[in-house]
């Protein structure tokens, strides 16, 4: 039945500031809406992350906690991506192995969701 995941949802705050921070900071291609530089009063924004699409859907009431995503990058080398997050200015933890072979890293996006980075080897 199922075919795999499609897509990801994150209910945010402030559009402009996401958007910023995951097409400018960490790189990913925004493939809606097209043609659109101020995304204040974007209400959906959709980014390619390979095999599934992350959507940001703007939130008008305040998030009070009850929504606690995480989302997971797959990544080839857990130090560079380590480096790499310094490199822009984030806070990441130190990589740590959770499972034979399975190495993460956490940080967190200007909304406070966690982002992981996932590396197998």
């Amino acid at each position: 039945m199922l075919q795999g995941l499609c897509e990801a949802v994150l209910y945010v705050n402030d559009m402009a500031k996401m958007v910023d921070f995951y097409r400018g900071s960490l790189g990913l291609t925004l493939t809606f809406p097209q043609g659109v530089e101020d995304f204040a009063d974007q209400h959906w924004i959709m980014f390619d992350t390979g095999q599934c699409t992350l959507c940001l859907h703007k939130w008008e009431q305040p998030l009070n906690g009850s929504f606690n995503p995480e989302l997971v990058y797959k990544v080839q080398d857990i130090h560079a991506a380590h480096a790499w997050l310094q490199g822009l200015g984030i806070t990441p933890n130190e990589p740590h192995e959770v499972a034979p072979g399975i190495w993460i890293v956490n940080a967190r996006d200007p909304e406070g969701n966690l982002i992981s980075f996932e590396a197998r080897t």
